[in-house]
C-alpha cells in the first residue's frame, strides 16, 4: 500500500493484530496513513486500507518490548497487552460442583484463546472427567468461527481483566461475567451490573456464571441489553469519532 500523501501519518503499536481491532483501524485509514506495528504474524488483507509492519517483540514481564519502533513514524499511539490466557480454577468450578452452583447439564464450556498453561488445563480437564463439557479452542482470529462461537453463547465468562473484549462480546448480544477484583481496561466501565452482564467478587465468579445462564428469561434480558448498549452508545463510528477527536484536539 502506497502512503497517503497530505494525511497524517498514525502508528498503533499492537501485541498482535486482533480481527475485532480490523474495522478501527481501516476506518482511521480513511482520514490518516496507519502503520499497525505488531508482533503477531502477517495478517492484511488485500483489502484493508492500513499497513502492517510486523516487529519482534522482547517479553519483560507482562510488558512488550520493540526495539526501534519509536523512531518509525511521527505520531504513535502505544498499547501495550499481556501475552497470554490465565486459566484459574474458578472457570472450572460450575461444572463440577455437585452443590448450590452447577450448570444445567446442556451448557458447555468453550475456552478461546492460548497460552502457557493450555496443555496443563486440558490434562486437568481429561482427569476430572469433563471433556465432553469443555473444548480448547485454541486462538481464534477468523471471524466466521468468533462469530459462530457467540451466536451460541450464553455468557462470554471472564474470570481476569478484561478490555474491548466487553464491547466485541456486547456486538453479538452476548453478556459478560467477570470479576470486580481485577485491573480492568476502561472498558469495564460499560458493563452495568444485572443489566448487560454480572459484576462479582472472584470468589462467586462460579455462582454468577449459573445466573447468567439460567433462568433462560434472565439470559435474554442480559442478552438484549447488551446489544442495545452496544448499539446505541458504542458503535464503530462512535469509537472512530473519539479516536479522531483526541488525534485532531477537538
Amino acid at each position: 500500500m502506497q502512503t497517503n500523501l497530505g494525511k497524517k501519518r498514525l502508528l498503533l503499536l499492537q501485541d498482535v493484530l486482533e480481527p475485532f481491532r480490523r474495522p478501527v483501524f481501516n476506518g482511521l485509514a480513511e482520514h490518516y496513513d496507519v502503520t499497525v506495528v505488531h508482533s503477531g504474524q502477517p495478517s492484511v488483507h488485500a483489502t484493508d486500507r492500513f499497513r502492517e509492519a510486523v516487529h519482534p517483540a522482547r517479553r519483560l514481564g507482562p510488558l512488550s518490548l520493540r526495539d526501534h519502533t519509536s523512531t518509525t513514524a511521527e505520531a504513535y499511539d502505544v498499547t501495550v497487552s499481556m501475552s497470554d490466557l490465565r486459566w484459574p480454577d474458578c472457570i472450572f468450578s460450575p461444572l463440577r460442583d455437585q452443590r448450590t452452583y452447577r450448570l444445567p447439564d446442556h451448557v458447555t464450556l468453550d475456552i478461546v484463546g492460548d497460552g502457557t498453561e493450555r496443555a496443563a488445563l486440558e490434562q486437568r480437564v481429561r482427569k476430572m472427567g469433563m471433556s465432553s463439557a469443555v473444548t480448547f479452542h485454541g486462538d481464534v482470529r477468523d471471524d466466521e468461527r468468533l462469530a459462530a462461537l457467540f451466536a451460541s453463547a450464553f455468557a462470554c465468562a471472564v474470570p481476569g481483566y478484561v478490555g474491548l473484549l466487553v464491547l466485541h462480546s456486547f456486538a453479538y448480544g452476548v453478556p459478560v461475567v467477570t470479576p470486580r477484583d481485577e485491573a480492568h481496561a476502561p472498558e469495564f466501565q460499560n458493563l452495568e451490573d444485572g443489566i448487560n452482564g454480572l459484576i462479582c467478587d472472584k470468589q462467586d465468579f462460579a455462582e454468577a456464571l449459573v445466573q447468567a445462564c439460567t433462568p433462560p428469561d434472565r439470559t435474554a434480558m442480559l442478552g438484549r441489553n447488551a446489544y442495545a448498549f452496544y448499539s446505541n452508545k458504542r458503535t464503530l463510528d462512535m469509537m472512530l469519532y473519539g479516536f479522531r477527536k483526541a488525534i485532531e484536539g477537538w
